[in-house]
């Protein structure tokens, strides 16, 4: 007599166990991409942890005296004081590699167990979408390093799903936790506070209007119960954004960029540009991602026919057509923040998802889904992992030059291809310049003034470089020290009474030898200073100061 009981392989197969499976599966790729190599490199991520061994000394009374020639602290609430302060912190007791390795998990733990979250709050039978979220996490934000809007991204999953399961039955516990999911929203990033907001705004009206048709808007309950969610939502929100308010009046609005042309935005779209980290051989997978959410909307729209009414992710496909919307329109530059329609690409995707989650799904669409997005985080991650091993191999070459730099020293790093180059001359990768900050891994264990912090420039950071020893305003010439060929003046800056006591220069070879600012190096190079060392692939050179020795 055939048993009744269902085998391990029908068990395994079960939507609620294979979902399980893609997740934690879907979290060992994620992680292992952060783990191939000991450095992880990222455009704007060195200089974060350079920051962060700067705030540490500060508070450990370490070379403050050699620090306050050229630094201040800023003690204003910044938007971007969260990842600093926790890279600081971890820093000190462990070493600035491993600091800076367990922020970057800890960026993709909370985005994965943020996005379980929730999806458990939209429809916790269907835990498996999950893992449709996991291919948007190593997107450009990711690698251009802008760590604490990607830390934003984890808290706005935590923050939508823990609205979702509060909304309708909010106590003052659940409204003073939502208040500080605000607030931490704030500090993570501001892009992202407006975007929550606008998601559940978006959503609490696309359920107003549908509730509201068929009574004709009439009746106490109906008005009762949507002006305790419009007021909860605005009670709990107002802390955050008095906080927001503050950091614009303070900073004021500056020179709001326009918004990208149409044109360009939506051919950014079709290509997934935030997705896309090297062009031309993920361009193509890509496509299929774009394609394969297409066809999931055209089978939402379907099951939204059968969809219950009271599902509670029902009015995030309006809240993803109202972000696709804040896409379209949005300034690019606003109160001095840049990059912010690249940001918003990846919203419309998310809400997307949580959509799709409410829907009506069987058995079979809970396997094929993330089935395909499981293959698509796998490709993604064998497309990428040659190239993060070359970078990861060249920052310890650029780190070589480190035991011939002693603490209490100023260094000027130098880029001559912003891309990269491999050891024979050919370029390392596309896309993104990863290695204009690279060389601030100089400073993330010994104390040193890095004068390509970018963020003592901006003054949206913790440590502000003091204006009349700025290297960005009196180093710098013409296009500046981070254009290319990099455009400096060193008999200028002396001037300032302060110093560049070493010069590091990566790929710096005859490729721009017409150029006017690189003979004006190299005649003040050849002057001052003296080559003390050469890396063993020849990517890297050190010049030290003459006065110096």
């Amino acid at each position: 007599m055939a048993s009744s009981t269902p085998s391990f392989l029908s068990r395994l197969l079960l939507p609620k166990n294979l979902g399980k499976i893609f997740f934690w599966v879907g979290l060992v790729i994620l992680l292992l991409t952060l783990w191939q190599s000991r450095f992880f490199l990222t455009g704007d991520g060195p200089t974060h942890l350079y920051n962060a061994k700067v705030l540490l000394d500060h508070w450990q009374g370490h070379n403050t005296d050699f620090y306050s020639t050229y630094y201040t602290l800023n003690s204003n609430p910044e938007p971007n004081w969260l990842g600093h302060l926790l890279l600081a912190g971890l820093h000190s007791f462990l070493p600035a590699w491993l600091a800076e390795k367990f922020l970057l998990m800890g960026i993709v733990l909370l985005f994965a167990f943020g996005a379980r979250f929730a999806v458990r709050s939209v429809n916790p039978e269907q835990e498996g979408l999950t893992v449709l979220f996991f291919p948007f996490l190593f997107t450009d934000p990711f690698h251009m390093g802008f760590y604490n809007f990607c830390f934003s991204l984890g808290i706005f999953l935590y923050l939508i799903g823990y609205w979702l399961r509060h909304k309708d039955q909010f106590n003052w516990k659940s409204l003073l936790v939502l208040a500080l999911l605000f607030c931490l929203q704030y500090f993570t990033h501001p892009v992202t506070l407006v975007a929550a907001g606008l998601v559940m705004a978006g959503s609490t009206f696309y359920n107003f209007v549908l509730e509201g048709i068929p009574k004709r808007f009439k009746g106490l309950y109906f008005w009762e119960k949507y002006l305790k969610l419009a007021g909860s939502l605005v009670l709990t929100a107002l802390p955050a954004l008095a906080i927001l308010l503050w950091f614009l009046a303070r900073k004021g609005m500056g020179n709001p960029g326009e918004s990208k042309p149409f044109k360009t935005l939506l051919l950014e779209l079709w290509h997934m540009s935030t997705l896309v980290w090297q062009p031309p051989s993920e361009g193509a997978l890509a496509k299929i991602v774009l394609l394969t959410f297409g066809l999931l909307i055209l089978l939402g729209m379907f099951l939204s026919l059968f969809q219950d009414r009271k599902a509670a992710g029902r009015g995030l496909g309006f809240a993803s057509m109202l972000m696709l919307v804040l896409y379209f329109i949005s300034p690019d530059n606003l109160a001095g923040g840049g990059i912010i329609q690249m940001r918003l690409q990846l919203f419309p995707f998310f809400c997307l998802i949580l959509w799709l989650t409410s829907m009506p799904l069987n058995d079979s669409m809970q396997r094929t889904i993330p089935g395909a997005f499981f293959i698509f985080l796998c490709l993604f991650f064998g497309l990428r992992l040659g190239t993060y091993r070359a970078l990861g191999k060249a920052v310890q070459e650029i780190r070589s030059a480190k035991v011939h730099i002693p603490a209490r020293s100023t260094v000027l790093p130098l880029s001559f291809a912003h891309a990269g180059k491999k050891p024979d001359g050919s370029p390392l990768m596309k896309g993104l310049w990863l290695f204009v900050h690279a060389a601030d891994y100089l400073g993330a264990d010994k104390s040193l003034v890095m004068f390509d912090n970018y963020e003592g420039n901006t003054g949206f950071f913790p440590v502000i470089w003091n204006e009349k020893v700025n290297p960005y305003l009196h180093l710098s010439t013409g296009p500046g020290q981070e254009a290319l060929p990099p455009a400096v003046d060193l008999k200028q800056y002396a001037a300032t009474g302060g110093r560049v006591d070493f010069i590091l220069t990566w790929c710096m070879d005859d490729t721009y030898a017409e150029n006017p600012d690189f003979q004006r190096l190299q005649n003040q190079l050849a002057e001052e200073y003296e080559k003390i060392f050469v890396s063993e692939a020849g990517r890297v050179s050190l010049y030290q100061w003459k006065t110096k020795h």
